[in-house]
């Protein structure tokens, strides 16, 4: 399975060549994010075209953001409003899964739940979590950060025993090295020891490694994928659990290098392990039915024409304005003929 994921920073100017970049890598899955209104039906119309099958949170944009104050800091206090949100597409049999949740109202009320999208793939017959995040920046949004970083480690641990992949861009770390790294949350010392540990909760997760430093050598430099004012970052990554053994994994730095986007995509190729038989484990495609990929892009356009929710997403439905717009919490609905099974 190749995987594709990368921050197309919503540049319209620039989609044409992202898509036509982007599918010359010829990928089984791609998440994107920071995908937008205006760049959203382009991006569903040319995946489409080329055969992929397309899952948006578009719908989420609906749900407005909290008016100020807010738990961090604004230069000028202003109203947000959710603008950029992830897409995934895939050439394998794909249905969405279930977003981020919050024990915390607070923090569920604050939280970027359109920067978060779940999805289920088949590979090989084995269903595969695939796990689209995109971390909001901690120097405009906080605590919040740390907040969206305890939501993906609850979220991914949700089914351990899955073969899972956790990918997107992270705004993290700010530095390492070839035995660790330096979380983003250095930065706030107000904040520590609570920032460094929820970063590391998910750069450090026992269960899912970095599929870049499975293929990296030793002392060797470590590949860029975002640049600041003031240093490179590795800012995007690809995670894996056991179940896969990784073949490469590589940043294409050319396309940040070509302004394609401020990030550089990552591209890994996996395999799942075979089981102890020799052969790929096999749980049973009938967890995925093949996505109905016309009827699919017909739904998703009208909606994102519309900007009305999407009442089965089961990311819309685990936020308190989903849960009064549907009554359907905790369904798994799907767009494809059948439903997730646990």
């Amino acid at each position: 399975m190749r995987l594709l994921s990368w921050n197309v920073a919503a540049r319209e100017g620039k989609l044409s060549q992202q898509l036509a970049r982007v599918l010359e890598e010829q990928p089984d899955v791609i998440a994107l994010q920071e995908v937008s209104s205006g760049t959203h039906k382009r991006w569903e119309q040319g995946l489409t075209e080329a055969g992929y099958a397309v899952l948006a949170t578009d719908a989420l944009l609906a749900l407005h953001y909290p008016p100020p104050p807010y738990p961090f800091r604004q230069r000028t206090p202003k109203q947000i409003v959710r603008t950029k949100f992830n897409l995934t597409a895939s050439r394998l049999p794909v249905e969405p899964l279930a977003g981020l949740s919050f024990p915390d109202s607070e923090e569920e009320r604050f939280a970027y739940l359109e920067k978060y999208l779940a999805a289920q793939v088949v590979e090989q017959g084995v269903a595969v979590e695939v796990h689209n995040a995109h971390a909001p920046p901690g120097s405009s949004r906080g605590i919040v950060k740390p907040q969206a970083f305890r939501a993906i480690r609850r979220r991914v641990d949700q089914r351990p025993d899955k073969p899972q992949v956790l990918c997107g861009d992270f705004n993290t770390p700010i530095s390492e090295d070839d035995d660790d790294v330096v979380p983003a949350g250095r930065r706030h010392p107000g904040l520590q020891p609570e920032w460094g540990e929820a970063e590391r909760s998910v750069l450090s997760n026992p269960r899912l490694v970095d599929a870049y430093r499975k293929t990296r050598e030793r002392g060797s430099p470590f590949a860029v994928s975002h640049r600041t004012r003031s240093r490179d970052c590795r800012y995007d990554h690809i995670y894996v659990t056991e179940h896969f053994s990784v073949t490469s994994c590589e940043y294409l730095t050319d396309w940040l290098d070509e302004k394609l986007s401020d990030h550089a995509p990552v591209v890994a190729t996996l395999a799942l392990a075979p089981d102890e038989s020799g052969r790929a484990p096999h749980d049973g495609a009938r967890l995925c039915a093949p996505p109905g990929r016309r009827r699919q892009s017909r739904a998703t356009s009208s909606r994102a024409e519309r900007r009305e929710p999407d009442l089965l997403h089961p990311a819309t439905m685990d936020h308190p304005a989903g849960r009064r717009l549907a009554t359907l919490r905790g369904t798994a609905a799907t767009r494809s003929p059948r439903r997730a099974e646990a």
